[in-house]
């Protein structure tokens, strides 16, 4: 027999071709949708690989209450109070930066001290402007790594030995991410709903890339965008539509319309839904709904 969902308290967004569109933005319905989550009782928390100086701006744009930042390795608030963090153990931070600087690949250091940034090049300049945000040079004296992103296609994981154990690498085509072992953007909701005394089965997640995997998984409802990568829909109780359709927006509309639909769990099935227009704010989406 399918349960019937208890009503989510803690709605968690993925930033990147999740709750912003192709154009970096947030698309027109969760733009106007998401600030309401709180009135409805629902927190909502962004989660994402940005550093925090590069997505405060926008969570506080969409009423976000939580940020967590760096896949999970800085937890705080939208205007940057902080109240968790994890680093990356100092002697692999110092032998990926060697290797780094070996190869002539530039990167992004995330750091409690600030956002720096090491070479130059276009990815460099690129990826500075898709973020908005200007970082640092990386000084002389390494600062704590929260995480170390190396901009570059197709990139090798570093070579470390027994310092891989320290670790952990998520690959995308253009860029690596690393981070402490055993930090991802699940372990951060873990700690943040404990904080708030959220159960798990009130958590609803939505991601669309490997870094997502994880939390969609766990969350009590799992969301995955329509073109979410397929490790990540094989794992989501529904899927919505993708990002540059703005599939958050029938997220977050379902969310505000009290829509507790049964999420099937003991049989491969599939089916399809409307959102409605119930709460009056004309706007419909589509979502489907998967058994794991």
């Amino acid at each position: 027999m399918t349960p019937d969902l208890t009503p989510v308290r803690l709605a968690c967004f993925d930033l990147d071709e999740t709750l912003l569109g192709p154009d970096h933005r947030p698309g027109p319905r969760t733009g106007l949708l998401a600030p309401r989550l709180a009135d409805a009782g629902i927190v909502l928390a962004v989660a994402t690989g940005r550093a925090p100086e590069a997505s405060r701006a926008i969570a506080q744009e969409l009423g976000a209450g939580y940020l967590i930042a760096v896949n999970g390795a800085w937890i705080g608030m939208p205007d940057g109070r902080l109240l968790h963090h994890e680093v990356i153990a100092e002697p692999a931070v110092a032998a990926i930066v060697a290797w780094l600087r070996e190869r002539g690949t530039p990167f992004y250091l995330m750091s409690p001290q600030g956002y720096f940034s090491d070479g130059e090049g276009e990815a460099l300049e690129a990826a500075n402007r898709v973020r908005g945000v200007l970082p640092r040079p990386l000084p002389a004296i390494l600062p704590p790594a929260m995480k170390i992103m190396p901009l570059g296609e197709n990139l090798p994981v570093p070579p470390l030995g027994p310092l891989a154990a320290a670790v952990e690498v998520v690959q995308h085509p253009e860029y690596l991410e690393i981070g402490p072992a055993g930090v991802d953007k699940a372990t951060a909701i873990k700690w943040l709903s404990r904080r708030l005394g959220i159960a798990r089965r009130e958590v609803l997640c939505c991601g669309d890339a490997g870094n997502d995997r994880r939390m969609v998984e766990w969350a009590g409802v799992g969301v995955a965008m329509g073109d979410a990568q397929p490790g990540v829909r094989a794992v989501a109780d529904w899927i919505c539509p993708p990002h540059h359709e703005d599939g958050t927006g029938a997220v977050i509309a379902a969310l505000l319309e009290g829509d507790r639909s049964p999420v099937p769990n003991e049989e491969e099935t599939v089916r399809e839904g409307v959102v409605s227009d119930r709460s009056g704010t004309g706007i419909q989406g589509r979502l489907v709904q998967r058994g794991r």
